[in-house]
């Protein structure tokens, strides 16, 4: 049926023998129906301990006779769900290719598994295939030529590519295959390229195994070579020019970038004349890059970075994959604005809590003295209302008291007694109003 994209022959046999009678083989299909991860199946293996591993494009499948174990990134560490090939070395190491995730080993004993991409010397990280040779070294067709893998120091001893003599920089994922004699075959948009391993070392797998040296009529592999700084050029904000500073780089060992200062160019180069144009270079950001960066020549231009203080590396490869002897070491130091400096953002705090406190002082003092004013006002009008009771409270006993003196003059006998009794009532209530007060 269409939808089973991937079958499988799990038992191929013959019934006992009978005579006169001929048995057909019996074939299992399996799809997504029955647990696979994808249709699409790029590779197959059976490892040591008889189980089926099946490369897809939507993980890895391990098939044990019955049913399938299904492992992927999301719960499993894989770099990529997308498997273009899958192989078990000679230590019983699973390799992985993937599109896109690089090369990924997996110690299926301990479930350990590292990651091997462009900080590994791989210059692309989708790999189609990966095959072992006799010296314990990988193959791996990319989209960026085919690559030398070590296992040992588990990087890369060199790529080839088109103008080394490989057909193509591109490969694909089902166009390879390992001859019998050891001969691989790669293939990809532009013909088939096809080397024997052991031209690429000097000795046989017998008498040299991993530690083989290239030997005559092949490349010699040199030593580690140095990798110098050339230049160090500035474009200064303040100044508006590019500035050479190297002698100021090669002091201190440290590139300062002032808010101001648009970028920054180093110039470098690897102490190796042998293919110098086929010497690839990286460099990597430490606290800002997760990998290696690959540089198309020997110039690192930088600019709008993060602020802060960082370590700038350089490394370099040349032409036979053997890495420089040293890598360029910087820290790089990516200052911020003024305003944006911890001693002007804690005196601007400061002056915020300084003008916050006046702030709340005036607003303080504000109220407080609208609070004394609304006081005082109050005690004048109860002032007022209190003069204005007592002079009522006065002027009534006085109206009376003169009033009574002034009939004195005319009245005698009871009434003159009757008027002296009044005075000598509103005296006394004079008199308690003054006590009062008093």
């Amino acid at each position: 049926m269409a939808r089973h994209l991937f079958f499988l022959f799990l038992l191929l046999r013959l019934l006992p023998d009978a005579p006169g009678q001929n048995y057909l083989p019996v074939a299992r299909y399996f799809g997504i129906e029955d647990g696979l991860p994808h249709r699409q199946v790029g590779s197959i293996l059976q490892d040591r301990q008889g189980f089926i591993w099946l490369a897809t494009l939507g993980g890895v499948a391990r098939f044990d006779g019955l049913r399938f174990k299904i492992f992927n990134k999301a719960g499993h560490g894989l770099s990529s769900d997308r498997i273009n090939w899958i192989l078990e070395d000679a230590a019983g190491n699973l390799w992985l290719g993937t599109a896109g995730g690089g090369l990924l080993r997996w110690d299926t004993k301990t479930g350990e598994k590292q990651l091997l991409s462009r900080s590994s010397g791989l210059l692309n990280n989708v790999v189609y295939a990966v095959y072992e040779d006799d010296y314990g070294h990988l193959w791996l067709p990319t989209d960026v030529g085919i690559a030398q893998f070590d296992k040992k120091t588990l990087s890369v001893r060199r790529t080839w590519r088109p103008d080394d003599g490989v057909a193509q920089n591109e490969f694909n994922r089902t166009s390879h295959f390992k001859g019998a004699d050891g001969t691989l075959y790669f293939g990809g948009i532009n013909g088939v390229t096809a080397f024997h391993p052991r031209d690429f070392y000097g000795t046989s797998p017998e008498s040299g195994s991993g530690n083989a040296q290239p030997g005559a009529g092949t490349e010699a592999r040199s030593t580690a070579k140095s990798l110098v700084l050339s230049d160090f050029y500035l474009f200064s904000g303040s100044s508006k020019k590019l500035e050479n500073r190297t002698a100021d780089l090669l002091a201190s060992g440290q590139i300062t970038l002032q808010p101001a200062d648009r970028y920054f160019q180093l110039e470098f180069a690897l102490l190796d004349y042998f293919l110098s144009h086929k010497v690839t270079y990286y460099y990597r950001i430490e606290g800002i890059d997760a990998d290696w960066h690959l540089l198309t020549e020997p110039l690192l231009r930088l600019s709008s970075l993060p602020y802060g203080t960082h370590r700038l590396k350089i490394r370099a490869e040349s032409a036979n994959g053997t890495r420089a002897e040293n890598e360029l070491d910087y820290q790089l130091a990516v200052l911020p604005p003024i305003y944006l400096r911890g001693w002007f953002l804690l005196l601007a705090a400061g002056a915020l809590l300084g003008g916050g406190y006046y702030f709340y002082r005036f607003q303080l003092n504000r109220r407080l003295a609208e609070k004394e004013t609304q006081r005082l006002q109050q005690l004048d009008a109860f002032k007022t209302r209190f003069y204005t009771n007592i002079s009522h409270e006065f002027r009534t006993p006085l109206t009376v008291i003169l009033g009574m003196v002034e009939s004195l003059k005319f009245d005698s006998g009871q009434k003159r007694e009757k008027a002296a009794e009044m005075v000598r009532r509103n005296s006394r209530q004079l008199l308690n109003l003054v006590n009062q007060l008093l």
